[in-house]
């Protein structure tokens, strides 16, 4: 979940703690600083804030980005004078990223590179591949922390049905269906577009802005 700023970040960690509700971490990863914690389902969440994307390095090719410890204390102190509404979340907050356990990352690299055409930004960093449009650090975090060749959940189970993938048009969601048909790939025709599903099972539809 992206913060437009780091106050409306702030604000959140103070929401949280005032209501008492266990957090399982923070880090700060150079590109942004970030807040870990979970649904009452077990579902991750992450809360963040990008840093200015001038200040970000790609050394090699790939963007640089750590795991180091939060500054809460610099996170809070944005609240000094702050009088902003603390019992929502702001207008600009949206979805960043998705992360999405898989089973082999260089299966979800020919899927999500070699089919779909996202950017490879990070690969196989602790056992994690990120890509991205555009040039942002990632849009999607796929990994291997169940362990490789962890099996999808079973027909049923809580947890994610699908995410969205909006192409600019038309014709950029019918290039990416022939490269679907291509590699032999599934896609279940839908009025929004096309539902298909990565190496391990996740579910992705794909549409277009218009």
């Amino acid at each position: 979940v992206l913060m437009p700023g780091r106050p409306e970040l702030a604000r959140s960690i103070r929401r949280i703690a005032e209501a008492g509700y266990p957090i399982q971490g923070g880090a700060d990863h150079l590109v942004s600083e970030a807040l870990y914690l979970a649904d009452p389902e077990g579902n991750g969440i992450e809360l963040y804030r990008d840093r200015p994307r001038e200040g970000w390095i790609f050394p090699d090719g790939e963007i640089h980005m750590e795991t180091d410890p939060l500054d809460f204390e610099g996170i809070l102190a944005e609240l000094k004078d702050d009088d902003g509404p603390s019992d929502g979340l702001a207008p600009a907050t949206r979805i960043g990223h998705v992360h999405l356990n898989v089973s082999d990352l260089e299966q979800a690299e020919a899927f999500y590179h070699g089919v779909l055409g996202f950017d490879v930004m990070v690969r196989r960093a602790h056992g994690a591949l990120f890509v991205s449009a555009g040039g942002y650090h990632h849009h999607l975090g796929l990994n291997v922390w169940n362990g490789p060749g962890a099996p999808p959940p079973p027909a049923g189970a809580l947890g994610l049905r699908y995410f969205g993938v909006m192409l600019p048009g038309a014709a950029e969601l019918q290039k990416i269906a022939g490269r679907l048909q291509e590699a032999g790939i599934a896609a279940e025709e839908m009025e929004q577009g096309f539902l298909v599903r990565d190496p391990a099972g996740n579910g992705v539809l794909l549409t277009h802005a218009g």
